[in-house]
C-alpha cells in the first residue's frame, strides 16, 4: 500500500530536472544583474527601486546553489520517491494553497 501521492524519479531524471530549474534560476538571475547595469531611466520599471533587484539577483542566484547542491549529490542508479515537500523543495512544483480551488464562498449580509 502507498501513503499519498509520490512521484518516483531515477537519479538521472531527477538530476535533469534539477538543471532545468538551475539554468531557469541562473538566467533570471543573469536578467536582473543585466537590469542593475543599465540606468534607471532604461530599466523595464525605472520606479522598481534597486535594492529590489538586487535582492532578486540574490534569491535566484542563491536558490540556484542550493539545488546545485541536491543535483550534485544524488546517488547515481538510485530511485528517488518524492513527495510533495520533496516536489517543491526541488523547485519542480509550486507550492499548494487551498484557496486556488475552493470556490470563494459569499460575503456574509450584515444583519442590522
Amino acid at each position: 500500500m502507498i501513503d499519498g501521492l509520490k512521484i518516483q524519479m531515477t537519479a538521472a531524471e531527477l538530476a535533469e530536472r534539477l538543471n532545468e530549474r538551475i539554468d531557469w534560476h541562473e538566467a533570471t538571475a543573469s536578467e536582473y544583474e543585466a537590469e542593475l547595469r543599465k540606468p534607471e531611466s532604461e530599466r523595464e520599471d525605472p520606479l522598481e527601486p534597486e535594492h529590489m533587484l538586487e535582492h532578486e539577483l540574490k534569491e535566484h542566484r542563491e536558490r540556484a546553489g542550493v539545488l546545485r547542491l541536491v543535483r550534485d549529490h544524488l546517488i547515481a542508479g538510485e530511485l528517488y520517491l518524492l513527495e510533495e515537500r520533496d516536489l517543491q523543495f526541488a523547485d519542480l512544483v509550486p507550492e499548494f494553497n487551498m484557496e486556488y480551488v475552493l470556490p470563494r464562498r459569499p460575503p456574509v449580509p450584515e444583519v442590522h
